[in-house]
């Protein structure tokens, strides 16, 4: 079984103007039963910022990405957290950087070096990025691989 579970779709919620987007949030569902075995044996303790206690049953936990920058800027700040959402409970990650976010047409390119790079389309910025890559599923030891969006 994937640590990614590919049945929930990435989401990216940001403001209601697409022109001037001011903030991105992309999360990957990611099974809870692979992360509190990663957090339980130590393999992710190092990515967080914390103590982190995740119980194996229940929901899928989420890796969320928030870029956050001002619509004309090149730069923006990026922040990671897993959030329980059926508790409510977010643990920080210790993982956190700069990146350039580009229009491409209509098209969102972030690209924070060893963090994230990500594709999103300006005018569905409801649905899903084109494209996400992070190196943070191997550093917390979790299964990652390439997922096709349906």
């Amino acid at each position: 079984m994937s640590a990614i579970d590919n049945a929930r779709p990435v989401r990216v919620e940001a403001g209601a103007d697409t022109r001037r987007v001011t903030s991105l949030r992309l999360s990957l569902a990611i099974s809870r039963r692979a992360m509190a075995a990663a957090a339980a044996d130590g393999r992710a303790r190092c990515v967080f910022d914390g103590a982190v206690d995740i119980g194996a049953e229940g929901p899928d936990v989420h890796l969320c990405f928030i870029v956050e920058h001002s619509g004309d800027a090149v730069e923006a700040a990026v922040r990671c957290e897993v959030v329980d959402a059926s508790s409510g409970v977010r643990w920080p990650l210790v993982a956190r950087g700069c990146a350039t976010v580009t229009a491409d047409d209509d098209l969102l390119h972030v690209d924070a070096p060893g963090l994230l790079a990500a594709t999103v389309r300006r005018a569905d910025l409801a649905g899903r990025p084109l494209f996400l890559r992070t190196p943070l599923l191997a550093a917390m030891g979790l299964a990652g691989g390439r997922y096709e969006v349906p």
